[in-house]
């Protein structure tokens, strides 16, 4: 069976053969061995075009956020397609700058930067420091001052926008910790333009991940330039405006708008507020190289215990996307229920299918879990308690699974 594929203009099955262009990946895996890492150039050099070409009117500097991938062959490439770069660390400035690529135009985000971070980004010139918080920027003012160097400064305001993506890659609300508030933003904006050691020359918000409509980007940019309107007022004139991370991407049957309808959307808010002449940014990574790769494995062998298994993978599923104990718990009910619904009443050779579709049952119950449902004790050999749901699995397992697994095996090695 071959699976359906968010990219398959680049990734295609040919005659039950997964290709990445005009390669058999069965081939790469036979010359480079595995685990190996395969990417399309021609996926990246397509997604990052389409935010270029809309751009390239106006004003602009489309990042990568090296976060998303830092490969040094990717960010070359990036580099030589004119990218920017969006950091969060010193060891992605250093990748940057052994890819030979242009450091004054990257970046520096982040929450947590050390002063010794903030003198390397000084040394290598950076376009400009994401600020995150009062601290961070008398932490810049220091360094800068130790250093005898001007810090170019931007902003990353909080607007309070709901990005309509999971609550655990939401940044943009009051409540989640990036960023400065919005009502805070104005007076740290005058500090930091009377500071010697600074020059202010934009305004930053991120306001989440995997988006997939235009209306939170409009919203935000429309509360940055009520800030832009206070700041004139005051005297401070930015130079660029940075609407964070890029659109979503397409994992089964997401509707993602493409770059020119965001960008569109973004000038007509910026124009009809006077600010069309502000260099726009983005710092796009998932949508750059999300669907551009994939990984090759080599299946070595069958253990027993695959349910066990998948219901390991099911847990660090839900702990991945940033489960609490109780919904790790829930996997763990909804992978025993998934894995055993036909069973409960004594072993069968039925069951065979559904412990070789293991990933899948864990992903759905991983899901299941982070929308915080879970199968209630009505359902087989589930019980309230996750501790005692164990123990029921273990049961079947040591018991009356004996047969079924033999003639798992049995049909597994004689074909």
């Amino acid at each position: 069976m071959n699976l359906s594929l968010p990219n398959d203009r680049e990734f295609a099955w040919k005659d039950g053969t997964l290709w990445c262009e005009n390669v058999p990946l069965k081939d790469l895996a036979a010359r480079f061995g595995t685990p190996l890492y395969v990417y399309s150039k021609r996926a990246i050099v397509t997604a990052f075009q389409s935010y270029q070409k809309p751009l390239e009117p106006y004003k602009h500097l489309m990042c990568f956020a090296v976060k998303a991938n830092s490969n040094l062959s990717i960010i070359r490439l990036l580099g030589e397609l004119g990218a920017g770069f969006d950091i969060v660390s010193e060891g992605e400035l250093r990748r940057i700058q052994a890819a030979g690529c242009d450091t004054s135009k990257v970046i520096f985000s982040g929450v947590a930067k050390t002063h010794h971070e903030i003198e390397a980004a000084l040394d290598a010139n950076i376009k400009c420091f994401n600020i995150e918080s009062p601290a961070e920027l008398d932490r810049v003012i220091a360094v800068a001052q130790k250093k005898g160097k001007k810090a170019r400064v931007s902003f990353r305001v909080n607007p309070d926008v709901d990005a309509k993506t999971h609550p655990y890659i939401s940044t943009g609300l009051k409540k989640n910790k990036f960023g400065i508030a919005y009502d805070q933003a104005v007076e740290l904006y005058l500090k930091a333009s009377r500071s010697p050691e600074l020059e202010v020359v934009g305004i930053d918000c991120h306001i989440g991940s995997q988006i997939t409509d235009t209306a939170p980007f409009v919203d935000a940019c429309e509360k940055l330039c009520t800030l832009l309107d206070k700041l004139r007022l005051n005297g401070i004139e930015l130079q660029h405006i940075d609407f964070g991370g890029g659109l979503g991407i397409q994992y089964s049957t997401e509707a993602v708008p493409s770059p020119t309808v965001l960008v569109a959307a973004l000038r007509r808010v910026l124009v009809k507020r006077g600010y069309g002449d502000k260099e726009m940014i983005f710092e796009a990574g998932r949508s750059l190289v999300g669907n551009s790769g994939a990984l090759l494995m080599t299946f070595q062998y069958m253990k027993h215990g695959c349910v066990v298994a998948a219901t390991g993978s099911s847990c660090g599923i839900t702990w991945l996307m940033g489960g609490t104990y109780e919904q790790v718990a829930y996997a763990v009910q909804n992978m025993i229920a998934n894995l055993t619904g036909m069973i409960c009443d004594g072993a069968k050779p039925s069951c065979a299918l559904k412990v070789t579709t293991g990933v899948s049952t864990a992903v759905l119950s991983a899901i299941m879990a982070m929308e915080n449902r879970c199968v209630t004790s009505v359902e087989g050999i589930i019980d309230e308690d996750v501790d005692q749901s164990i123990r029921n699995l273990t049961k079947i397992g040591s018991k009356g699974m004996n047969e079924t697994d033999k003639l798992v095996l049995e049909i597994m090695t004689s074909k």
